[in-house]
This record gives C-alpha cells, sequence and structure tokens, in this order.
C-alpha cells in the first residue's frame, strides 16, 4: 500500500512539473512577443539610440571594437552563404577574408529590391531580404578584373592570358 502511495506521490509531483514547465514556456513566448513589439515602438527605438550615443561618447573605444567585431560576423555570416558554404572566392579560392568581397552579377542599377551601398548596411539588407540571388562572393583582384574584362583572368584560356601578357609588357 506504501508503494501505490509513493508513486502516485512521484507521479502527482511529475505532472506538477510538466505543468509548470508548460506555464514557463507560455510565459517565455508572451515576454518574446511583448519584447518584439516593445523594440519596434519608435519612442523605444528612440530612447536605445540615444543610450547607443551616450554609450559611445563616453567609451568610444569600446563601442568602435564592438562594432568592428559586428561588421566582422554578418562579413562572414554574408561571404559564406555567397561563397557557396565557403569563406573563399567563387573563382581563385583565396581564402583571406580581407581580400573577400562581394560581386554583384546582376548590377544593382538592375535589381530593383536592393538599393546601391556597400559595407554593413548592404550585408544587414541582403541577410534581412534572405539573401536573395544575383551575388557571388570574389576577391578584389578577381572582382576588379571582371568589372574591367568582363571577365576574370583565372576563367580566361591560356592563349587570351599569353595574349593579355604579351600586349601589356610591350605597351610598359
Amino acid at each position: 500500500m506504501v508503494e501505490i502511495e509513493n508513486s502516485m506521490q512521484l507521479v502527482h509531483n511529475v505532472l506538477a512539473r510538466l505543468e509548470l514547465l508548460k506555464k514557463i514556456e507560455k510565459k517565455k513566448e508572451r515576454m518574446k512577443k511583448y519584447n518584439k513589439e516593445y523594440r519596434n515602438r519608435p519612442e523605444s527605438k528612440k530612447r536605445k539610440n540615444e543610450l547607443s550615443r551616450k554609450n559611445y561618447k563616453r567609451n568610444p573605444e569600446r563601442a568602435a571594437k564592438y562594432q568592428r567585431k559586428y561588421y566582422i560576423q554578418i562579413k562572414k555570416e554574408v561571404l559564406s552563404y555567397y561563397g557557396n558554404g565557403k569563406l573563399a572566392c567563387v573563382c581563385c579560392h583565396i581564402k583571406n577574408i580581407e581580400f573577400l568581397t562581394l560581386d554583384h552579377i546582376v548590377p544593382l542599377k538592375r535589381n530593383s529590391k536592393i538599393k546601391p551601398g556597400g559595407g554593413c548596411q548592404l550585408y544587414r539588407k541582403l541577410r534581412k531580404e534572405n539573401f536573395p540571388s544575383g551575388f557571388q562572393t570574389l576577391c578584389f583582384n578577381c572582382n576588379s578584373a571582371k568589372n574591367k574584362y568582363d571577365k576574370c583572368p583565372h576563367k580566361w584560356s591560356s592563349k587570351r592570358r599569353m595574349d593579355w601578357f604579351l600586349d601589356t609588357k610591350e605597351k610598359g
């Protein structure tokens, strides 16, 4: 009889804990929804901006360090996505993040969703738009060559590359 009472008490405790966990989850969801609504209010955004400015004035080195860390984080995320899951140039496979940039396969003037701009602002916009197509990760050399010659020299035939090399040698 004692064993039955103990097992019933155990079952009761487990059910009570499950109910408590459900209540906690519901409260978390409500708080998450409320916080999202609160952050989107104009007065909340204004207050956050004011606090950010005060903190920046108080300690600009710390703020700059944080901004740089955020910039590198979002740059890695975007360039990895457009580099087919790799943080490397899709043409020559250079992996140094300092050399990598985003290439607009479709010029931005023709792309109606994304307006011209660059850097962190562009990276944030691409992430917000759920990474639209029309971009690729290239190194600065490949991107400049593509811009100047309409095709990266890595994709030229070996004869074309030799002709270009000889032409530049004769001019120099």
